[in-house]
């Protein structure tokens, strides 16, 4: 391991690697290289007094033992996800830069703190009012019908991917960077991301990750939102047994038994808000 100094900042890598340009970009106020996705990230304050995000990938980090450039290739994707799918559930992406041997995207600071693992933010997201939350859970799986409509499926979903604001009582994904285009198989084995929302087909070599793993992803987070997010029991669940029945349905281990898309999951969810009766 080898100690930079950036910004006035430490920054461990595993070789030297030139990252004095990351400076154009602001005062940095935060370096985060403990990642063990092999990506870096900064916080910066602009010249302006704007906060932004910097994720970077090109630099052999203290915990990736891998070559880099497969983590490159992936942020390169990424970016182009980042792009396409400008939502008010996603971190907003400011710019990307693809240097050929690294790449780095630029976003807005996304003020709050991460679902997980830190349980201060997520204990006073689920004190937030139903409906709210049922406000909230719509925006993410509308995100997810946007992707799946742009040809975009959910793959390395977490609670930490996902940031609340106390104050605003926003929500944001802030992690996008494992989802795969459509049609994708799993070619790994055990898909990254939290096993609280991996399908089964996220454990399965050949299996197709698809709409139909969306649903369930999706039926899975409405528990987080909802009830027990580990066992996922009905006495949990705090929204209604219209709602429950649709989440039971999209977690069947039959993948041919669910719903078969996110539109379809999402129709008959939002058709069961419509008829719940809230006290």
């Amino acid at each position: 391991m080898i100690v930079q100094t950036l910004g006035g900042h430490a920054l461990r890598l595993r070789e030297p690697h030139d990252l004095s340009f990351i400076e154009n970009y602001g005062k940095i106020f935060n370096i985060y290289d403990e990642h063990t996705c092999g990506m870096l990230s900064f916080g910066l304050i602009t010249s302006e007094g704007r906060r932004i995000y910097l994720k970077y990938a090109g630099a052999k980090t203290i915990n990736y033992p891998s070559d880099p450039i497969r983590i490159v290739q992936k942020l390169r994707q990424a970016m182009k996800y980042y792009h396409t799918l400008r939502h008010a559930a996603l971190i907003k992406y400011i710019s990307g830069k693809d240097f050929g041997t690294s790449c780095l995207c630029v976003f807005e600071w996304a003020e709050g703190l991460s679902l997980g693992p830190d349980p201060v933010a997520y204990s006073t997201f689920r004190h937030l009012p139903l409906l709210k939350r049922l406000g909230l859970f719509d925006m993410v799986c509308d995100f997810h019908l946007k992707a799946e409509n742009e040809g975009i499926v959910i793959a390395g979903l977490s609670d930490s991917h996902m940031n609340f604001h106390m104050q605003t009582q926003q929500l944001l994904i802030t992690n996008i960077d494992n989802y795969l285009p459509l049609p994708s198989i799993n070619t790994r084995g055990r898909l990254p991301g939290s096993p609280l929302y991996l399908p089964p087909e996220g454990y399965q070599i050949g299996a197709a990750i698809d709409e139909t793993s969306n649903v369930y992803t999706l039926a899975a987070l409405s528990h987080s939102f909802f009830g027990d997010k580990i066992n996922k029991k009905k006495e949990a669940w705090e929204a209604s047994d219209l709602l429950y029945e649709i989440s039971k349905r999209a977690l069947n281990e039959n993948r041919n038994l669910r719903q078969q898309n996110t539109d379809d999951f999402l129709a008959q969810w939002r058709d069961a808000v419509l008829r719940t009766r809230f006290v």
